[in-house]
């Protein structure tokens, strides 16, 4: 599931569920949660901790305490979704309460266009350099580059969709070329966002 708040690797959660109940506990009140409500999910996830470690320990001995970590990290992962569904719900919730429980994360918030930076990646083709790119929600980039011994990028032209194709010929065609370009994203004609990082590739 995309965004999922449950990591695969159990560790991770195990680190996550420890984070959770110490913030739950300052939390808790603030977001209006009772008391027996906030000790039910702290016994699950408690539980759930303890049967790690008991597998951890055991696990060449005891084929049973993996059975059982098996069967309370599903109750667990089951309760720690059904108590962040409600905290996100709750009037008192905000976003800095959310980042201290652990219950979203950074790849949830999703940048603005003025924020976002094209990945751009050279490769050659014949003649041609071409350029990958990822549009994320702009119309395109606009491509800059720079060859042999220029030493400012100059414009060459707005691509809107990927590959962006260099079909420029060579200063020397006798000669390997060496060429540096970067991108901006383009948003309603205009460049908007930060430019990628200047990839560097020789055309031969």
């Amino acid at each position: 599931m995309k965004n999922d708040l449950i990591p695969t690797r159990y560790s991770n959660f195990i680190q996550i569920e420890k984070n959770f109940i110490e913030k739950y506990r300052e939390n808790a009140q603030k977001l209006g949660i009772k008391e027996s409500e906030m000790n039910k999910t702290i016994e699950i996830l408690e539980d759930h901790i303890k049967s790690y470690n008991a597998m951890i320990s055991k696990r060449a001995q005891s084929k049973a305490a993996t059975e059982d970590h098996i069967f309370k990290n599903r109750k667990a992962v089951k309760e720690f979704r059904r108590v962040a569904k409600m905290i996100t719900s709750t009037r008192a919730y905000s976003q800095d309460i959310g980042f201290a429980l652990g219950i979203i994360g950074t790849q949830s918030v999703e940048k603005s266009v003025e924020e976002l930076k094209p990945v751009i990646k050279l490769f050659i083709s014949g003649d041609n350099v071409y350029m990958k790119f990822v549009k994320n929600r702009t119309d395109g980039i606009a491509v800059y580059s720079r060859r042999g011994d220029e030493k400012d990028f100059s414009f060459i032209d707005y691509c809107a969709k990927s590959p962006f194709i260099d079909t420029r010929e060579k200063l020397d065609p006798n000669l390997p070329e060496r060429r540096e370009y970067y991108a901006v994203y383009m948003k309603s004609l205009k460049e908007t966002g930060n430019p990628s990082s200047v990839s560097k590739i020789i055309a031969p």
